[in-house]
């Protein structure tokens, strides 16, 4: 007889090319296809009413994405929203209205570098990032502005949010189009009401640091508390509207991306006084391990007690 010489990469080969195609046979008499793999649904963006007794999400199933709406005087679970196309377009930013009559919600991704915002099916018609508002009793949706990070005020009257970098608001009792509240230099982003809507605190990013400002509604200026060169953020209010709580994040040299990092200078919080823009260090990090801030999956990253 003839003996062959198998080299043991060949062996290497055909051993990884059965336990390749023997589980697909095994698993292919369940049929259990690709397609119910892909089907199922999942939920995102859970968000509860000021009351308690109302909750809302975003429920993504084979692509579509609607909104689902349930508590209160519902007898079940329904859904508010009826779209149907797999767009590639996100729902975020779901907000309850203070009577729970209307859910505002913001449809559309965040733009890219040069400012587009995602379009996967190449639709002739340009895409859009929008904020929309929807009558919760008879489901009718209403376009508000084109925008995203809406804020609604306490009293429910007011709704600013973000456009292009700056910051608008829309009188919700009036009826009058959506104008512009305020420029500043940079980009905006977090906005925040203090308690009794006299204020609005929001974050300034300067490229290489940002600023907590705040805006008076009433006398219609802008104040910084404490600016520095370092990275101010995630600014939240006491509830005597007087105080407003801060994370800073010490500037240094950018890191190469996707690298690991477990220490930095170390990040801090600060107290600010919106009466003197004065602000007090009240914690700091540790040094070593555990001193580069990380965010946690929460809306805001600091929370004052009552």
């Amino acid at each position: 007889y003839v003996k062959y010489y198998i080299p043991f990469s060949t062996k290497l080969f055909l051993f990884i090319l059965l336990w390749t195609f023997l589980p697909v046979q095994i698993f292919s008499q369940d049929k259990f296809t690709i397609d119910q793999v892909m089907s199922s649904g999942f939920p995102s963006n859970l968000t509860t009413a000021s009351s308690g007794d109302f909750a809302a999400w975003v429920t993504n199933k084979k692509g579509v994405r609607n909104i689902y709406v349930s508590g209160g005087s519902l007898a079940s679970t329904k859904m508010v929203t009826s779209y149907t196309l797999d767009d590639g377009q996100v729902i975020s930013n779901l907000i309850f209205s203070s009577d729970n009559k209307d859910l505002f919600y913001v449809k559309g991704g965040a733009p890219n570098r040069k400012g587009e915002i995602p379009n996967p099916l190449s639709l002739p018609e340009k895409t859009k990032r929008e904020i929309w508002k929807i009558n919760l009793k008879n489901n009718s949706v209403t376009l508000v502005s084109e925008g995203h990070s809406p804020s609604l005020s306490h009293q429910g009257k007011l709704l600013v949010f973000i456009n292009k970098g700056q910051v608008w608001q829309v009188d919700l009792t009036s009826g009058e189009k959506p104008k512009q509240l305020f420029s500043i230099r940079g980009r905006v982003g977090t906005l925040t009401w203090s308690p009794d809507d006299s204020k609005l605190a929001f974050q300034s990013n300067r490229s290489d640091h940002s600023y907590i400002g705040i805006y008076q509604l009433v006398t219609k200026s802008i104040n910084y508390i404490a600016p520095s060169v370092d990275y101010d953020s995630n600014p939240v209010w006491a509830p005597d509207s007087k105080r407003i709580a801060f994370i800073r994040t010490p500037r240094e040299a950018e890191n190469l991306p996707f690298l690991v990092k477990r220490s930095a200078i170390p990040w801090r919080i600060y107290i600010g006084d919106t009466k003197n823009d004065h602000a007090t260090e009240i914690w700091r990090a540790s040094e070593g391990m555990g001193s580069a801030f990380r965010f946690i999956s929460a809306a805001n990253q600091l929370f004052w007690t009552d």
